[in-house]
């Protein structure tokens, strides 16, 4: 298969859905949060070209909606510190122009689709969604595109029709992963093509088993979300990709070890959401083919082991990173690596690991900011599971394990959202919703009832809350 584009007919209907949305956004800009979502998840062959453009008229139509409404932005302190640490980042980035100045094009560029624009995602989120309410609409937003995609992977991998091959290919296909779609080797679903797949899946997981078994309700019944839970579970599961299931396991193992010690679930839903995961997990497993796969050590394995090395003395010797001259360094200390299995992968392969990935690319400094950003979040989401807004308390236990199911992966893979990941933005900006709304200890209170209701009636009411 030589590099397909993308088909008029998609165009077509990107640019009449573009269209759509514009005017949707200067209406109520929540909404054009929501219709990003698709655009950023599918797996267009010119992905920053339409996803870029597309985030840039999202945002033109809010001006528009600003300029008419005349409302100002505020910008909650909350996030003070996590905007100086990814501003830090920004700078090392930005120090590339100057250490290559002959790239300095190609990191300008690099700023603007790979930061400016998923950064701006976040900012959607956490100024336009304005009540719990929608924050959980928007997390099924989520939820519904990785359900649609994961559908049409365990379509792709029965292949009982190359329609849903063929729904993939429409989106345009890149010479470089060709071969996926020609021989129908790796899944992909309506993502780029596997990797993100898996990535995707993986976030919404955690999040699934959280609203299935938790004891208060969340729009959707509960036997609707275990059976989207177990489609998501099997599309991963043949994705064949091993971090991403491993991170997945451990991910759902958090959220569990929070729902039993918070005593948020309930008997019947924990027994009804196991036995029915344990009996689909049963059927694929019990497949030779598939089991062989997820378990099997491949030449990946091995590949992994000299490019590893390679990174990890670079980044000794360059501890302000190499930036886009990485292969380059790798050919001048080839002969440490050249006795390894694979160890030619070393020349055109990434490091697969996001620490070693951000270090490569701006150095030391980089990994220390990634590491306070990640720690830091994952303290004030554990810090609000014990808020007493149960359904907050429920999506910072769903996000806890969202994002450690991906930092698993990610330790395997050279995607991430400080790299090249801009859907992850969607599950960031969403724990910063959170951590600035629990901040207010009356979040959970409409306007009307934090003025009206008695002080001390509203501090004693109990009850199941519901969305």
């Amino acid at each position: 298969m030589t590099e397909l584009g993308i088909s008029p007919v998609v165009l077509t209907g990107f640019f009449i859905y573009a269209t759509l949305s514009f005017f949707a956004a200067i209406i109520k800009p929540a909404a054009g949060l929501y219709s990003l979502v698709p655009v950023v998840g599918l797996g267009f062959e010119e992905s920053g070209l339409l996803k870029g453009g597309f985030s840039l008229l999202i945002w033109g139509a809010i001006f528009i909606h600003i300029l008419i409404t005349r409302k100002k932005l505020r910008i909650s302190g909350s996030i003070k510190f996590f905007l100086l640490v990814f501003f830090s980042y920004l700078l090392l980035v930005l120090s590339r122009i100057f250490l290559e100045e002959e790239n300095a094009a190609f990191w300008l560029q690099w700023i603007a689709g790979r930061l400016g624009a998923p950064l701006s995602f976040l900012f959607l989120i956490i100024l336009f969604i304005k009540e719990k309410r929608e924050l959980v609409v928007f997390l099924y937003v989520l939820i519904g595109f990785t359900f649609v995609t994961a559908a049409v992977a365990i379509l792709q991998f029965l292949n009982i029709s190359d329609f849903f091959w063929h729904m993939r290919e429409v989106l345009g296909v890149p010479k470089s992963i060709a071969f996926f779609f020609e021989y129908k080797t790796r899944v992909s679903g309506l993502s780029s093509y596997v990797v993100p797949l898996s990535y995707q899946l993986l976030s919404v997981i955690p999040l699934l088993v959280v609203f299935s078994m938790v004891k208060i309700k969340l729009f959707l019944p509960k036997k609707a979300i275990v059976l989207i839970t177990a489609i998501t579970s099997i599309a991963l599961l043949l994705t064949f990709m091993r971090s991403a299931i491993m991170g997945a396991f451990i991910g759902v193992l958090t959220v569990l070890f929070f729902m039993f010690r918070l005593k948020l679930v309930s008997r019947f839903s924990a027994a009804f959401f196991s036995i029915a995961l344990l009996f689909l997990f049963v059927i694929v497993i019990s497949q030779g083919n598939i089991f062989h796969r997820i378990l099997r050590i491949d030449s990946t394995v091995f590949e992994r082991i000299p490019v590893t090395i390679a990174a990890s003395k670079i980044l000794a010797m360059n501890p302000l990173g190499v930036g886009n001259e990485y292969q380059e360094r790798v050919k001048n200390i080839y002969s440490d690596i050249e006795s390894y299995p694979r160890a030619e992968q070393a020349l055109v392969l990434f490091p697969h690991n996001i620490f070693l990935n951000v270090g490569i690319l701006f150095g030391w400094a980089a990994i220390i900011l990634v590491i306070i950003f990640y720690w830091q979040l994952f303290r004030l989401l554990y810090k609000n599971t014990r808020n007493d807004d149960k359904v907050l308390q429920t999506i910072s236990i769903g996000l806890i394990g969202s994002f450690a199911a991906y930092l698993i992966n990610s330790l395997f893979h050279n995607s991430n959202p400080f790299v090249g990941d801009p859907f992850n933005w969607f599950f960031i900006g969403s724990a910063f919703w959170v951590i600035i709304h629990s901040r207010d200890k009356y979040a959970q209170f409409s306007p009307r009832e934090r003025y009206n209701e008695p002080v001390m009636e509203r501090n004693t009411m109990e009850g199941r809350q519901e969305v």
